[in-house]
């Protein structure tokens, strides 16, 4: 256990380290307020050396302070893949709006389902801890699968992107897929796969934070389409179909209602 504690607290402070760079980076290039919600997640990251400090001075206290902490860092992720598909569509607003308004509502399914199903899924006697591995699993599960969106539409339309927002999509798609696979192992068997939780996780979040100093060096901004491309068409096909269901559905809820 000793060492599992030496080697999370030389990695948060090594972490700690490439945070402050990287802002200071931000500051230096302007891209602060372009990439608002990732440098507040960034920043509020740097809350690990005060949960480093607790596990190493009190361990019985780490995870009052751990989950705290994750949970607003947790919630913060979910607004930086927001930030991402609004600069991935920043050119087609109907279809951005759209896609927004789609992973607010993943979002808040997820929360809802995790506190709403946790009286059912787990026993009294389970610590809170359990329904925050379940909260935090479904959560990166939603920003996974919103993640893999954005690459699709990139790839299927040839949206054009940065260097930057290249980086920032794949920096975080390596530390939300480290966190499932960490997840899915402590679900399987909590004390078996604790390790998972003083090694892998610090790595993951390591090599995020390499790949984010490197790409948000310096800025570079979205190449301008050289063409339209059939995004906004394809959601304006998709809003239409989606209207027409939303109003033979009122529809037949009118009718039943009158029955």
């Amino acid at each position: 256990m000793l060492d599992s504690r030496i080697f999370s607290q030389a990695a948060s402070w090594g972490g700690n380290a490439l945070e402050v760079l990287i802002l200071v980076r931000a500051l230096r290039t302007g891209m602060l307020r372009l990439y608002s919600f990732f440098y507040v997640y960034i920043a509020s990251t740097t809350l690990g050396i005060v949960v480093s400090l607790a596990g190493w001075l009190a361990p019985r206290h780490y995870l009052a302070w751990y989950w705290p902490v994750q949970l607003a860092t947790l919630f913060l992720g979910c607004a930086v893949v927001l930030e991402l598909l609004r600069h991935v569509l920043a050119a087609y607003p109907g279809a951005r709006k759209f896609a927004i308004q789609i992973a607010i509502f993943a979002f808040c399914a997820a929360l809802l389902l995790a506190i709403g199903f946790a009286p059912f899924t787990f026993a009294p006697s389970v610590s809170g801890s359990m329904v925050m591995v379940e909260l935090e699993r479904n959560l990166r599960l939603v920003q996974a699968s919103l993640l893999v969106g954005i690459l699709f539409l990139i790839a299927y339309y040839g949206i054009p992107m940065g260097k930057n927002l290249r980086g920032m999509i794949f920096g975080y798609g390596v530390y939300v897929g480290a966190s499932l696979m960490m997840l899915a192992g402590t679900a399987y068997s909590a004390t078996r796969f604790r390790w998972l939780w003083f090694f892998a996780q610090p790595i993951s979040f390591l090599v995020a934070l390499t790949i984010w100093l490197v790409a948000l060096w310096y800025f570079h901004p979205n190449p301008v389409p050289d063409s339209v491309l059939p995004v906004e068409m394809d959601y304006e096909l998709l809003a239409s179909r989606t209207r027409g269901v939303l109003r033979a559905t009122r529809s037949y809820l009118g009718r039943m209602s009158r029955l």
